[in-house]
């Protein structure tokens, strides 16, 4: 009885112990939703602390939405900088404090998006800062 107690009970630990499915990092497709009256020119994204998971968008325009673009890995916020015309000139702003960019976004204990398709809409308020206004996830990616 004693030998059959200790192998049910070695049997459950066995079966029990099984290794945790994890979600992968990516890729995920980003797309940039402009929802201001001014167009967004060489608009820079950089959705993750990895330096290949940077790109360039020539033109966002004014309510519109632009082509997904596909990165190794993304979180729920991005880094994200543009040129905006102010007045009759096209202007270039940087991390400065009076820049369009909203700023160096820190990714540290950050879950990321794993494989989905989202949608980031972005507005200049008054404060010459771009600001996200929300994360859309449009739908799981499906990989073959």
């Amino acid at each position: 009885m004693k030998k059959a107690f200790i192998l049910l009970s070695f049997l459950c630990l066995i079966v029990s112990c099984k290794e945790k499915e994890f979600s992968p990092e990516g890729p995920t497709d980003v797309r940039i939703r402009n929802i201001t009256d001014t167009d967004f020119r060489n608009v820079n994204i950089k959705t993750s602390e990895n330096d290949d998971d940077v790109a360039t968008i020539p033109l966002v325009a004014a309510h519109s939405t632009s082509d997904y673009i596909r990165f190794k890995k993304a979180y729920p916020k991005l880094s994200i900088s543009a040129d905006l015309l102010v007045g009759n000139s096209l202007q270039r702003y940087t991390n400065a404090n009076t820049d369009f960019t909203n700023g160096i976004i820190d990714f540290t204990y950050m879950q990321y998006l794993s494989t989905q398709r989202v949608t980031f809409e972005v507005y200049a308020p008054e404060s010459l800062k771009l600001k996200i206004s929300k994360l859309i996830p449009d739908e799981e990616l499906v990989l073959k």
